[in-house]
Order: C-alpha cells, then sequence, then structure tokens
C-alpha cells in the first residue's frame, strides 16, 4: 500500500481532485470537438452507444480513440488517486489497506471499459454489450469508492475533533 501511502499526503489528494476537475471538463469539450452530446464513457444502453457511434465519422472515432488512450487512461488513475489517498489517510489504520481495494477495482473496471471502447472505436462493434456492462458496473463501483471516501473522511474529522477534548 505504499502507492496510498504517497497518495494520503495533502499535496497529492489536492493535486489528483484539482486534476479530476479539470479532466472531467475535458471530456465536455471533447463531445464538442467531435459533435456528439457525450462520449461513449456514459452510453449506459446498447443503444445509446450504437447511437452514438453512428453520429462519429472516421475522424471523430480517431480523436474518441485518441482521448480514451490518453485522457481516459489517466481518468481512472487520478481518481482512484484521489479516493485512494482520502481512504488510507482517514480510515481506521486496521482498515485502510483493505477499504483502498474499492477505489482499484473501480479503476480496473474503468481499464476494461476503456479499452472495449477503443476496440469498438476501431471496427469491433460486437463488443458494444460488454462496454455497456462495463459502463453499467463502472458507475456503481465508483459511487461505493466515493462512499467509503466520504465515511473516511467524516470518521477522520469527527476523530480529530474529539481528540482535542
Amino acid at each position: 500500500m505504499g502507492y496510498f501511502k504517497f497518495a494520503s499526503r495533502t499535496a497529492v489528494i489536492l493535486l489528483s481532485l484539482a486534476l479530476f476537475v479539470v479532466m472531467t471538463a475535458g471530456f465536455v469539450v471533447l463531445a464538442k470537438m467531435i459533435g456528439i452530446p457525450h462520449v461513449l464513457d456514459l452510453a449506459t444502453t446498447e443503444d445509446a452507444a450504437r447511437s452514438l457511434l453512428g453520429l462519429m465519422d472516421d475522424d471523430a472515432k480517431q480523436k474518441h480513440f485518441l482521448t480514451t488512450l490518453t485522457l481516459d487512461t489517466a481518468y481512472p488513475l487520478v481518481i482512484m488517486t484521489f479516493l485512494g489517498g482520502v481512504i488510507y489517510r482517514f480510515a481506521p489504520r486496521s482498515l485502510a489497506g483493505f477499504l483502498c481495494l474499492f477505489p482499484i477495482a473501480a479503476a480496473l473496471i474503468d481499464f476494461g471499459e476503456n479499452t472495449t471502447i477503443m476496440l469498438i472505436l476501431k471496427g469491433m462493434e460486437d463488443l458494444l454489450p460488454l462496454k455497456t456492462q462495463l459502463t453499467q458496473l463502472k458507475g456503481p463501483a465508483f459511487l461505493i469508492a466515493e462512499v467509503i471516501a466520504l465515511l473516511c473522511l467524516l470518521y477522520g474529522i469527527v476523530k480529530k475533533v474529539f481528540s482535542r477534548s
């Protein structure tokens, strides 16, 4: 858990939070640049993903592919770093390592989704059902990790307040 020990430093938590916000805005810019309502990562049904694909020409697919390869590969790492850093810093020591598995699992699901999206953008549209399943898993996985991070943060605040009394 050496990575999360590093990630639990104040500067790393704040930097990963800032990167998360900036990168989220990057996806909005990407969608506008391509001319689609949103990126494939947000399409939670096979029909919605197929519809988005239909809106993209080869140039748009290439831009989406390159963004997924770069921005959307870094994105789950940034989120995992932020959530894992908060969890590791504020969770009870005996649980911190175990609880850090949740943002790791969410990031791994997101990496799987990203890989599937890149293959789809290169013509393997028969992977749309897998992409849809991974997208539907990703949201709840990150939500669980976010709730755990929030609970750990609250635990840390309460512990600090009552230790001063």
